[in-house]
This record gives structure tokens, sequence and C-alpha cells, in this order.
């Protein structure tokens, strides 16, 4: 039996075999979070941050609740018995749309299937599907039910996902908006210390980017700085809400002491860019990082090597920063309002 469509039973067995009670509030509407970060990725920790501040500073009257990823299977049919037509489902941006990471696509379809006359926001999203029989049965299954959903809004982060998005779902409200965690100004006057912190991938979206990584350390002892590895997977689940968000301030805040960072994860990019913090972005194995650098390349002290820029060293990237550009920040928090008109 194909991957996905075996998974896909055995998640319909347990939630119906395993199904809690997650007890909403009832004062006020809800705006639900579904697959809220609650392990060791602090980029998607990020994205549960911002959407959370995002949704609660446009719906003041909602009680803005999170429904973390791991509880998300059990909670469904609990939701589904106390939901009423003036709540609103959300469910966590990021780039977990396609066969990659397809237990979480899953989890996204049965969220979208059982709340069928809710609004339903996508938060802005990259979708990747490979050429693979089990991702063709996923690519199937996403068309049947996203399609089939009368008030539903998906959200890409960059062109190539709203493109794709576009092709596979034409009926559905498909809009382009930056990555939601851009919307945030974590930047403070901290004075930065002569370290180099280095945030590098170690997983299957890791490109060989080795011979650069080394040439720009060899530089940066030519010139005695220091450097430390600091990744924004710090493995772990079921964080608490407490922990989660403290492990979130402390990798802000080495990025702010920090004289610049060399990274080719798409939140170290985001992290550099919302702390101002000069940063060297190194491709990764698919299109988002340099997809979702295009909202922010004008900012002047984040530089991408590319295939169109393969030299660039660290002697390019010490230098003054420019400061965060109000009109660039305010220009991606005007084009983040799309999500919601």
């Amino acid at each position: 039996m194909n991957h996905f469509r075996k998974l896909n039973l055995k998640f319909n067995i347990y939630a119906r075999l395993k199904g809690a009670n997650f007890k909403l509030p009832k004062n006020k509407p809800r705006c639900l979070i579904f697959l809220a970060a609650d392990y060791g990725n602090l980029g998607d920790v990020a994205i549960t941050y911002a959407q959370k501040k995002y949704l609660q500073d446009h719906f003041p009257d909602y009680d803005i609740i999170e429904i973390p990823a791991a509880k998300t299977l059990t909670a469904i049919r609990s939701i589904k018995h106390q939901i009423q037509s003036e709540d609103i489902i959300t469910v966590i941006g990021g780039g977990n749309m396609g066969d990659m990471y397809g237990d979480i696509e899953l989890l996204r379809l049965m969220v979208v299937r059982a709340f069928k006359n809710n609004r339903i926001i996508l938060f802005p999203q990259t979708i990747d599907y490979s050429n693979s029989t089990d991702a063709n049965w996923l690519k199937r299954l996403s068309q049947k039910i996203y399609s089939s959903h009368p008030r539903l809004t998906m959200t890409a982060r960059e062109q190539v996902s709203y493109e794709t998005m576009k092709c596979l779902y034409p009926t559905v409200d498909v809009r382009l908006v930056p990555d939601i965690v851009m919307g945030l100004d974590e930047k403070n006057d901290v004075q930065r210390e002569d370290i180099v912190t280095i945030c590098l991938r170690n997983d299957k979206e890791k490109a060989d980017n080795t011979k650069i990584v080394e040439s720009i350390l060899d530089e940066c002892t030519n010139r005695q700085l220091k450097h430390v590895f600091y990744d924004t997977h710090i493995g772990g689940d079921r964080y608490p809400e407490s922990q989660k968000y403290e492990e979130l301030r402390k990798i802000w805040a080495q990025f702010r002491k920090s004289k610049f960072v060399i990274t080719d994860r798409l939140h170290g990019m985001i992290f550099a860019f919302i702390t101002e913090t000069p940063a060297i972005v190194l491709p990764n194995s698919n299109f988002k990082v340099e997809g979702c650098y295009q909202w922010i390349c004008n900012c002047g002290y984040i530089q991408m090597i590319s295939t169109a820029n393969p030299k660039l060293t660290e002697k390019d990237i010490l230098k003054t920063p420019h400061s965060l550009s109000p009109s660039l920040h305010e220009r991606l928090n005007h084009i983040l309002d799309r999500i919601i008109v």
C-alpha cells in the first residue's frame, strides 16, 4: 500500500480511538492555531509566536488558542464538537506542504476536512512535491480536500510556491505574502562582540556548502574572530509554551551580539533580518531560502551567495549595516495584511 495512504488510514483510526478532550473557552469567539510548534525547531516556534501575535493584533475580540502539534491528531474530534460558525481556524505556516514532510501535510488536510463550515487560513507556506508515486497520491488527496473547502485561504511565502498552489488548487483563494516572522521587529542596542554565529542545517534539506564555509571561517581566523555554532533546531519535543519562547529569545539574543551570521537556514536568515544582524546566507537544497530572500534583499545587511554571486566572502559583509528601513518593515507588514483581508 502507498506509504501516505497507509499513514492517512492510521491517523484517522488513531483520531477516532485515541481522541482526547480539548476544552475551548466559551466567553468569546475563538481563533485556533493548529499544528502550533511544541518541538525544537525554533523556526517553527517563531512562526507560531509571530502568527499568534498577528492574530491577537488583527482579532482583538477573539481568544487566540494554540493547538500543539503533538495534540492536533487527538484534539480534532473534541474541538469539532465545540466549534461555532464564527470561530476561525488557522494552521501554522512554514515549509511543510508536500511530501517531504508528508505526515504534517496529512494532519493539515485532516484539519481542513474537519471544519468545512469555518473560515480557514493556511499561514504562509512553501509547497514542494517530488515525482514519486507516494507524492502523487498525496498531491491528489490535497487537491480533493483543499478544492472542496468553500472558505479556505491559502498563502505562499515565495513566488515558486504561489505559482504551484495556483496551478494545483485553481479554485482556492491563494495569496502571496512574506513569511509571517518577517513582520517582527526584534532589534535592540546590544553591543556586538567579535563573534561569528554559524547556523547551518544537517538534515535532508542541507546543500553542500563545505568549501564556502571553510573559506569564510579562514577569513574569520585571519581577523581573529571567534565563531560559535548555534542551530535553529535544538531537538526535543512537547516543549511547554514558556520554555519554547524562552529558547526563541535566547537565539535572538545570540544573533544580536554577533558581528555577523553565516546560515543556510531560512529562519536563520529571517532572524538576522528582524534583529538587524549582518548575515551571509548560503543556499539549501530547495528554492525556499532564495525565494524568501527576495522580500528582504534590499535591506542592506544580508547577502546571499548564489550562482550569480558565488565569490561573496566574509569581507563583503564586515561593514556597518544599514538600519532596518522603517519603510521596508512597514511595507512587509502591509503585505502581511493580505492574509486576512
